[in-house]
């Protein structure tokens, strides 16, 4: 049995374990069933050395008005999993994204990342017009990772910084981007900014940096981006439920480099500007339908 097909059956076998229903329709593609009080029709397909999990959530538009709210749902998925708007595609969907490297657990992600799905899938239905309180995570006690090690075997330069934190330089040419790599709960979370923001924007800004973020979690593989809860601060992460590899930490700091190579410089201009911020929302509700 060849590298591939052994790769193939470790991916259905994962997938056994937490969906309904699996088939094969193409070899490297899986289209599956995950239950939580609702089904959820999802679909994963290997692509270079990546295993690509995807679930359209609904129909229709986006309304820019909820933009925030969708930012803050990301903050709380587990398994890497994350809200997106996807070019070419109508409404919003549930994507993870897991690296194949040999290293990788991959039966756990797959798992976790499927966990993920269903609980985007489960918000979606209890608050489908983006209303009611966000969902709260909560972080288990004593979970470090030996940080240093992991960050040192990435090949990925770091600092020491207060609380078993680490600062990891991002590669963004012109600018200067240091992604946070800490504990939590059982696993590691890497994070940076998508701007300092002075203080809250107007509410058009705020709508239109909402949705260029979700834009950007329908592009960059692996990276998502999250909003606080009670504040109009946002950031890029990678966020690991369990221990990761070297290897998936080296993807995770590759992955916020490019997500803030996108974003960062019209992100800015969104937030400080509410005329531009404005034709950006319209531009919107124009080509994508929104209300």
């Amino acid at each position: 049995m060849n590298d591939a097909s052994s790769r193939e059956m470790a991916i259905a076998m994962a997938l056994g374990k937490c969906a309904d229903a699996a088939d094969l329709p193409a070899p490297g593609r899986w289209a599956f069933t995950l239950s939580n009080g609702t089904d959820l029709a999802a679909r994963a397909r290997v692509d270079d050395g990546w295993l690509l999990l995807t679930a359209a959530l609904r129909d229709g538009s986006v309304s820019p008005a909820r933009s925030w709210e969708l930012l803050r749902w990301n903050a709380v998925l587990d398994g890497g999993a994350r809200v997106a708007v996807r070019a070419g595609r109508p409404g919003l969907h549930a994507c993870a994204e897991l690296p194949l490297d040999d290293e990788v657990d991959l039966p756990r992600r797959v798992l976790e990342a499927c966990g993920g799905l269903k609980a985007a899938n489960e918000r979606l239905v209890c608050a489908p017009d983006g209303t009611g309180d966000a969902m709260t995570s909560v972080a288990s006690e004593g979970a470090s990772a030996d940080l240093p090690c992991l960050c040192r075997e990435s090949g990925w330069s770091f600092v020491e910084r207060e609380g078993e934190r680490l600062g990891v330089d991002l590669d963004v040419p012109g600018a200067f981007q240091q992604a946070i790599v800490e504990p939590r709960g059982r696993g590691v979370a890497v994070t940076v900014p998508v701007l300092e923001a002075a203080g809250p924007s107007p509410s058009v800004c705020e709508q239109a940096l909402g949705l260029l973020l979700l834009r950007v979690c329908g592009i960059v593989r692996m990276a998502r981006a999250a909003a606080e809860a009670r504040a109009s601060q946002a950031r890029f992460e990678v966020v690991f439920g369990s221990r990761p590899c070297a290897a998936e930490l080296t993807h995770a700091f590759a992955a916020l480099s490019v997500a803030c190579r996108i974003a960062g410089r019209e992100a800015a201009v969104l937030w400080s500007d509410e005329t531009v911020a404005g034709a950006y929302v319209e531009q919107w509700d124009r080509t994508e339908g929104g209300s």
